[in-house]
């Protein structure tokens, strides 16, 4: 496994965010950590807080294995110092350099800083390093410490790539997670403002919970949007029943002007508007009332009534009396033409 993990760093074809991203929509080609594109040569020149003092903690744990295992003075002193400036300026540009460790220098500049965490030196440093063994008590063979330095630098890198896993997997924490938690707090966010008529009586309790004393709980907030949804759905269901109910529930209507028709009033021969009783003022419970027919003399006299004014020959004569006064009138002349 970790020569498998070894050759993808090398190669570049690692699982970094900017390779994922072209078979998984899910991610978006950032570090999760500094929120820059993570490429391949990315984690370990990460600027972030965290990674740096990992970093400089490993590149100490070099120098102090150096120091121990009969490493050049040089370079047990400049190497971790070189690791720790993360490329920002050349190894031959470093102040203080003696001459024979400025050869070595610029010998090690001729390789990216990125493959040098990857245990790529110059043969100038195990050149270096090997004539300093061989006049230490060291029982090692150089081959053998040459091998435990790169091996020693490929931890440092190493630390780097699982500090990256575990900032982007944690299944708390971690950045893969925040991003499942975005669509699921922009849900909460919505359904909060849900209006308490909408949901039934026995599930408005659910508008009244707080989450903002636990931020990074995803999995109640889950389990709310669930009984929410829910919640919702019943809410929806109680009101197009409700609907249904009050479609089917009998209306009582009002008696409109339109509604009062004209009749002959044939007892005192005048006009009089009644109430139509028609069907708009019945509810359909009441029974259906029964219009009176009307008397038998009555309906004889109307009909000789039409019978006697449907031409214009047969229509009978009447004779208007001249109003009382009139006579009145006439009565005067003839006293007063009687007296004179």
């Amino acid at each position: 496994m970790y020569q498998q993990w070894l050759s993808k760093q090398c190669s570049g074809f690692c699982g970094t965010q900017s390779m994922v991203v072209h078979w998984d929509d899910t991610r978006d080609g950032t570090c999760p950590n500094c929120k820059k594109k993570e490429t391949a040569d990315h984690p370990n020149p990460c600027e972030n807080s965290d990674r740096t003092k990992l970093l400089t903690l490993m590149a100490d744990k070099l120098g102090n294995w150096m120091s121990s295992n009969y490493g050049h003075p040089d370079l047990t002193y400049w190497l971790p110092r070189y690791i720790r400036l993360q490329g920002i300026c050349r190894f031959q540009d470093l102040p203080g350099l003696l001459p024979e460790m400025r050869k070595v220098a610029r010998s090690q500049d001729l390789i990216p800083w990125t493959s040098v965490v990857r245990g790529k030196l110059s043969l100038e440093i195990m050149n270096l390093q090997a004539h300093h063994l061989i006049c230490s008590p060291s029982k090692h063979n150089p081959h053998s410490l040459g091998k435990k330095l790169i091996s020693q630098i490929l931890q440092l890198s190493h630390a780097q790539w699982v500090f990256r896993n575990v900032s982007l997997h944690d299944k708390k924490v971690g950045y893969m997670r925040k991003i499942e938690r975005r669509p699921i707090l922009r849900e909460v966010d919505r359904l909060s403002n849900t209006y308490p008529s909408a949901l039934p009586l026995d599930s408005r309790y659910l508008l009244e919970i707080d989450f903002t004393s636990s931020p990074e709980d995803v999995e109640n907030r889950t389990y709310w949007l669930l009984s929410m949804k829910s919640a919702i759905k019943a809410g929806m269901r109680n009101s197009a029943e409700a609907n249904q109910r009050r479609q089917l529930r009998p209306r009582s209507r009002t008696v409109s002007p339109a509604s009062v028709n004209p009749t002959h009033d044939l007892t005192t021969d005048s006009l009089s508007r009644t109430h139509n009783t028609n069907r708009a003022t019945r509810t359909s419970h009441q029974p259906r009332k029964q219009r009176p027919k009307p008397f038998s003399d009555a309906h004889q006299l109307l009909r000789s009534i039409k019978r006697d004014w449907s031409s214009q020959l047969s229509r009978p004569r009447i004779r208007h009396r001249a109003p009382s006064f009139v006579y009145l009138y006439q009565d005067f002349k003839r006293t007063r033409r009687i007296n004179q």
